[in-house]
Parts: C-alpha cells; sequence; structure tokens
C-alpha cells in the first residue's frame, strides 16, 4: 500500500471488511480455498454491473506480488482487449490439459471480455487461475502470454533465498538486499510482475529499482 500501489485505483478482494481500503467482499470465508469464490464474485459483478465499464484494463494480481507499474503504462497499448493475458501453466490436476494464467504471476483482463460472457462459476477447486481458465476455456476466450520482451514473475533467482526469508523474515531481507548486484537488479527491472514478495524491506527494493527502470 505503501509502494507500488500507492495512488492506483484498487480493489482488495477479500472476506471481512476493514474500511481501511477499497475493499470488496468476495466471500465471507478467510480460508486460502476461498480465493476461488473471491473471483467468482468479482467476475459475475463486473459481467452484471457497469461499476467497472470505464476501465480499460484489470490487473488480477495476489497480495504478495509486485506490479512495475511504469512498465505496465509503457507497454499497455501493445494488449488487444480481446485476449486474457497471463504466464499460462497447464497440468492442473482436476482438469487435465486446461490451460490457465497463473494467478501469483498476475493475469490481465479488459472488462469488456466480460461483459457478454456466460458467469463464472465456483467449482470448489480453490485455485483462482485454475478457475478462471476453465471458465475462459468455456467462453472460447482468447488466453495468450505477454507480447515478447514483456516477461512476467520475476521471482527466480531468488527463490534459493526462500527458506531464509521465511525463518529470517525482514533481517533477513535486509542482509540478502545488502548482497544484490546490479545484475539483480537488471533482472527484477526486466520483469513486469514479481510473486513471493512477503517481506516489506524486498518489496520497498523492489519498487524502488522499478522505479529507476528505463521505462
Amino acid at each position: 500500500m505503501t509502494t507500488w500501489l500507492d495512488g492506483l485505483d484498487y480493489v482488495c478482494l477479500t472476506d471481512r471488511l476493514t474500511g481501511k481500503y477499497n475493499e470488496l467482499s468476495g466471500s465471507n470465508d478467510d480460508s486460502y480455498e476461498s480465493n476461488e469464490q473471491k473471483t467468482v464474485t468479482l467476475i459475475n459483478l463486473i459481467r452484471e454491473t457497469d461499476l467497472f465499464s470505464d476501465y480499460d484494463w484489470l490487473v488480477f494480481i495476489d497480495d504478495d506480488a509486485i506490479l512495475n507499474v511504469k512498465m505496465f503504462e509503457k507497454v499497455v497499448h501493445q494488449l488487444d482487449k480481446n485476449n486474457v493475458y497471463g504466464l499460462i501453466l497447464s497440468g492442473f490436476d482436476k482438469a487435465p490439459g486446461l490451460r490457465y494464467p497463473s494467478g501469483g504471476s498476475g493475469y490481465f483482463i479488459s472488462p469488456s471480455v466480460i461483459k457478454g460472457k456466460g458467469p463464472m462459476i465456483n467449482r470448489g477447486w480453490g485455485f483462482e487461475d485454475a478457475s478462471i481458465g476453465k471458465w475462459i476455456e468455456e467462453n472460447n476466450i482468447n488466453l495468450v502470454e505477454m507480447p515478447k520482451g514483456i516477461k512476467l514473475n520475476g521471482w527466480f533467482p531468488f527463490e534459493k533465498h526462500w527458506k531464509n526469508l521465511v525463518t529470517g523474515g525482514n533481517g533477513y531481507a535486509n542482509r540478502m538486499i545488502e548482497t544484490l548486484s546490479e545484475e539483480d537488479d537488471d533482472f527484477l527491472k526486466s520483469h513486469l510482475t514479481h510473486h513471493y514478495i512477503r517481506w516489506k524491506p524486498f518489496m520497498k527494493y523492489i519498487h524502488d529499482v522499478n522505479e529507476k527502470s528505463p521505462y
């Protein structure tokens, strides 16, 4: 809220409303699996109301992920509103062969493509990205990768720090940041989204790097 999201028009898709943010209650359940119902609620709200009709694009992104806003504003003109863009995954065990956009990497949908499509339903899978992939498939919507040169999920090679970040928290994050090189910064700047960023120092660091990017 104090880095990349500050000043943007956002909605926190949540359960219990706190009044602290721009919030929409998508489910009364606060479990991880409830993310599917929350997304179902939002997609159907977009279908059935005009609350989001004035927006060109909606960015669906996890609460532990970061968007490089400067890069997005630079490349958004390359996106076709008839498509859904994301990092495409497959091999979901409950729907073999299903192609779906990685929720953690973020995906991009225009409200205009949602209007007029069939309702999204809660399949009880507990994974909103697989569920929305099924909705995309049923409605014959184009699911495509981002245009060439636009990369999502700038998490690797930081995965090697995962266990230490989990156990060491913000303290380890600060120590890790001190070891990052110019090459690491270039890697971060080359990605539109960053997932698994759950530590405030690392979040702020990536945000500051993005702000200095050539975009």
